[in-house]
C-alpha cells in the first residue's frame, strides 16, 4: 500500500508498533501539520528516527523508515501548542521526501513482513521463552514488571496461545515483547526492519544479550567501588 504526501513527524525516538505516541505540538510548521490533521481523514502521520540534527528548528536528517500513526486525539490549547496522541500502526518506508513547507511531508509505502509461519505453536513457545527472559533481564535491572507489564507476564506464563494461535496474535506478541527490552533509538530502529518472525526473534535475543552483559558491567562497576 502506497499513501501519497503523508504529514511526518521526525523525532529522535523511535515507536514500535502497538506503541501509544504522544506529541505536544508548538513549532509553527508543527502547528500547522496539527491543524491540516484536524482537515483530515483518516487522521495519520508517520513519525521517523532523525539520525542528526534536532526536533526543533529543521535542518535535521533523517532515516527513511518509520510507523505510521493513527491518531485518536487531536486538541489546540488556548496558548496555541497543539496534543496529538494516537496508536502506531505499520512499519513504512519512505520514497519520496516532498517539501518541508508548511511542513514535513513524504510518500511511504507500507512494508510487507512475511506472514507465512512454519509450525506457528513453536514460535508462540519461542516468544513465551523470549518474555521470560525479558522479565529476568527487568528484574536484574530493579523493576518489578508483573505490576507493571502484565501483558508481558501472560506472554511470558504461556496463556496466550493454544493449536489455533494465528500469525497476527504471533506478531502482536512480538512486538509486545519487543517494546518491554530497554533499547535506545537507534537499536529500536533496527527492529524496523524484522522481516519474519524467526528473524525478529533472532533481533530480540541479540538485544537481550546486549543490554544483559551492559547491565551486569555496570553492576560490577558499582560493586568494586567498596
Amino acid at each position: 500500500m502506497v499513501i501519497n504526501g503523508i504529514a511526518v513527524f521526525p523525532l529522535e525516538a523511535t515507536f514500535l508498533p502497538d506503541d501509544t505516541l504522544q506529541l505536544v505540538l508548538f513549532e509553527e510548521r508543527y502547528r500547522a501539520l496539527a491543524r491540516h490533521l484536524q482537515m483530515s481523514s483518516p487522521q495519520q502521520l508517520v513519525t521517523v528516527l532523525i539520525e542528526r540534527g534536532r526536533e526543533v528548528g529543521g535542518q535535521d536528517r533523517r532515516l527513511t523508515r518509520g510507523v505510521l500513526v493513527d491518531i485518536s486525539h487531536l486538541e489546540e490549547l488556548p496558548d496555541g501548542r497543539w496534543v496529538a496522541s494516537g496508536l502506531c500502526t505499520k512499519i513504512v518506508d519512505i520514497t519520496s521526501w516532498l517539501s518541508d513547507d508548511p511542513f514535513p511531508r513524504a510518500d511511504v509505502e507500507v512494508a510487507i513482513s512475511e506472514m507465512d509461519v512454519v509450525r506457528p505453536f513453536d514460535i508462540a513457545s519461542t516468544l513465551s521463552l523470549v518474555a521470560q527472559q525479558v522479565r529476568s533481564l527487568r528484574h536484574l535491572l530493579g523493576e518489578d514488571d508483573s505490576i507493571a507489564n502484565p501483558a508481558l507476564t501472560t506472554v511470558a506464563a504461556g496463556r496466550w496461545w493454544d493449536d489455533r494461535v494465528t500469525v497476527s496474535e504471533l506478531w502482536k506478541a512480538y512486538w509486545l515483547v519487543a517494546r518491554q527490552i530497554p533499547l535506545g533509538a537507534l537499536d529500536r530502529y533496527q527492529l524496523l526492519h524484522t522481516t519474519s518472525l524467526p528473524d525478529g526473534i533472532f533481533r530480540l535475543r541479540r538485544c537481550l544479550e546486549h543490554v544483559r552483559e551492559l547491565a551486569q558491567f555496570q553492576q560490577t562497576g558499582e560493586s568494586d567501588q567498596f
